[in-house]
């Protein structure tokens, strides 16, 4: 392509210069999207799964268990629910999650014999950076950039 310009010179392939510069920019601005759409939409899903698993905390009767049982039988069913529930996240979530039987605790206000429980799912920064991978440049570090603890989602209930 020829272009001159009021002063007769010819600027070829300026269009191609300007593509060449650019294109890098829009591909990294199209990943940085894709990229966060899908850590985002897994931060969504686990913060559901923390959500149903305190929430079945609230379907356990309270008269059929002593006081000091209390806490343990509402702990025990909001992780073997978390359990279950994570079993829905999709497969790169799923084993990259750290699970235990401490993803789910509980505590008792003593004044009012009232039990909280709290439950969480945590997926460490070296899993997050294993499944979706970043794009390295040199001295300017990963492209896009990951949380730099991981990603999390918490959820706790008074029962």
């Amino acid at each position: 392509m020829n272009v001159t310009h009021g002063n007769g010179k010819a600027e070829d392939g300026v269009v191609t210069l300007e593509f060449l510069l650019l294109f890098p920019f829009i591909v990294a601005i199209l990943y940085a999207a894709g990229y966060y759409s899908v850590l985002f939409s897994w931060q969504y899903r686990m913060q559901s799964v923390v959500d149903g698993a305190v929430a079945s905390g609230m379907y356990l009767d309270r008269s059929r268990f002593p006081e000091q049982q209390l806490g343990t039988q509402v702990r025990t069913r909001a992780y073997s629910a978390l359990t279950e529930l994570v079993q829905d996240l999709p497969s790169p979530v799923q084993e990259r999650l750290e699970l235990s039987a401490d993803n789910c605790v509980t505590e008792t206000v003593s004044a009012q014999s009232i039990v909280v429980v709290r439950c969480e799912l945590t997926m460490p920064q070296a899993a997050l950076q294993a499944a979706l991978p970043a794009i390295t440049f040199g001295f300017l570090g990963q492209f896009p950039p990951a949380p730099s603890n991981g990603i999390r989602a918490s959820a706790q209930v008074a029962f």
